[in-house]
């Protein structure tokens, strides 16, 4: 279950206080905001484990419908006081270049996907959610930054001579430089060998990334919800961006050790294999040219 200190957690609650769902409508009374946040978070580090279900209706002594309530209210309230930064906004900050390679010194951000498993299965349209690695799951691209930082990026948003860096199950596009795939009944020469694995030893933040998302917000590795119409499947998406959004807000707000992470990314001092600026010209993309 993640941790965050008591300080951190007043100043998340007094950031989302002053939201209108937090006032009592007619005579009903509502519990406070401490509460409700307490219950939220703790439906996001604990559901999707063995009894976790059972551990949160035995602390907080509540019905099973009462812990689902806080996700959909809390979590739409925390997309509005605190919402993923745009790309545009990190880049601006004057922090050092993303990748530590020279070879990857124009990459912005990584990018990789995961997978959301679901606990139960669709109602309806179910083959749109059926995964070959499990049962039913949601198809999701995480885009981070070097501090493992989740970051809300689009296309319109990139700097000239910009791309981010991702793993061979991307395909190659304009702003995308994935790693080269294995050919069919074939095998890479040493000079594509040699460049996925300078760049996989920058691009393992994301995957590392992922690693902190899901071992912090349990809720993440089997989602507890039933998707049965449009409504349900908004709320999954909900749920999954408020995990990322709390993620930034704890890297923001606390120093955490990351030694439970395998392999992380390395500084490399490879050369570019030309000492030309090169330039996009729009004709190819970037792969090529640092493929040279």
């Amino acid at each position: 279950m993640v941790c965050m200190n008591k300080d951190k957690f007043v100043c998340l609650a007094d950031r989302i206080r002053g939201d209108p769902i937090f006032f009592p409508k007619g005579n009903k009374s509502q519990a406070p905001v401490e509460w409700q946040l307490l219950v939220m978070l703790a439906n996001l580090g604990v559901l999707g484990t063995v009894g976790g279900l059972a551990f949160l209706l035995d602390v907080f002594c509540i019905s099973g419908r009462s812990c689902f309530l806080p996700l959909s209210t809390i979590g739409e309230c925390i997309q509005l006081h605190l919402p993923l930064p745009p790309g545009f906004n990190i880049s601006q900050k004057g922090q050092a270049r993303n990748s530590q390679s020279n070879l990857f010194k124009n990459c912005v951000r990584f990018a990789d996907g995961t997978i959301i498993p679901l606990a139960l299965g669709p109602r309806k349209n179910k083959e749109y959610y059926w995964m070959h690695k499990i049962s039913y799951g949601l198809n999701s691209m995480i885009l981070t930054y070097i501090t493992f930082q989740l970051i809300d990026l689009h296309q319109e948003f990139f700097e000239p001579e910009k791309y981010l860096l991702a793993d061979s199950g991307y395909t190659f596009h304009l702003v995308i430089v994935p790693a080269f795939k294995k050919p069919c009944e074939g095998y890479l020469d040493w000079p594509h060998k040699k460049f996925n694995y300078l760049l996989s030893t920058q691009q393992v933040v994301a995957e590392n990334t992922i690693g902190v998302l899901k071992r912090r917000w349990k809720t993440l590795t089997n989602l507890p919800l039933v998707i049965n119409d449009n409504k349900s499947a908004a709320c999954a998406l909900i749920w999954i961006q408020v995990c990322c959004i709390l993620h930034n807000y704890l890297l923001e707000n606390q120093s955490e050790a990351f030694s439970f992470l395998g392999r992380q990314s390395v500084e490399s001092e490879e050369p570019c294999g030309t000492k030309a600026e090169v330039r996009f010209d729009g004709r190819q993309g970037w792969r090529d040219w640092l493929f040279k």
